[in-house]
């Protein structure tokens, strides 16, 4: 899900209380707060020696210690969003992620896989972010995964 189109999901959805609910279907806590929005680039270089970049918005939500009655709803997220755009801007176009603490305590990076409203409720479903070789994607779909023409290299690096 790109930045705009979270952005564009609390403008349309004004008022309802927001929740972010797991894979397993637990929910996150009563009383998280949003405590860091990251505009992140990334230069990265590939097993495969392919380089590549791209920019991320990472959404922290903290979860404090002791649950409490305190709810954010759409227009709270809406307005720290957009305080943070008014003094670092976000990219639009960029992938948007939620970083928050998984079942074990430590923190994860989750990607939104789905929206729902319900009853003056609006949840935003985050799956587990995985890892990836983007070499074997590339070999996988029939692509040169090492940026190589030589075969044994093209097996050294992607398998």
């Amino acid at each position: 899900m790109k930045t705009k189109e979270i952005f564009d999901l609390l403008r349309t959805n004004k008022g309802l209380s927001l929740h972010f609910a797991f894979e397993d279907n637990r929910h996150l806590p009563m009383g998280y707060h949003i405590t860091e929005v990251k505009n992140v680039h990334v230069n990265s270089i590939d097993c495969g020696g392919m380089a590549d970049q791209w920019n991320e918005t990472q959404i922290q939500l903290w979860v404090p210690t002791q649950e409490s009655d305190r709810q954010i709803d759409t227009d709270k997220a809406l307005g720290i969003l957009e305080k943070v755009n008014a003094i670092q801007p976000t990219n639009p176009e960029a992938d948007c992620f939620f970083e928050a603490e998984n079942e074990s305590g430590a923190a994860a990076m989750y990607t939104p896989s789905g929206i729902e409203t319900k009853l003056g409720e609006l949840i935003i479903r985050l799956k587990n972010r995985k890892t990836q070789c983007k070499a074997i994607d590339r070999a996988e779909t029939g692509q040169n995964c090492c940026g190589t023409k030589d075969s044994n290299l093209q097996v050294a690096c992607c398998r």
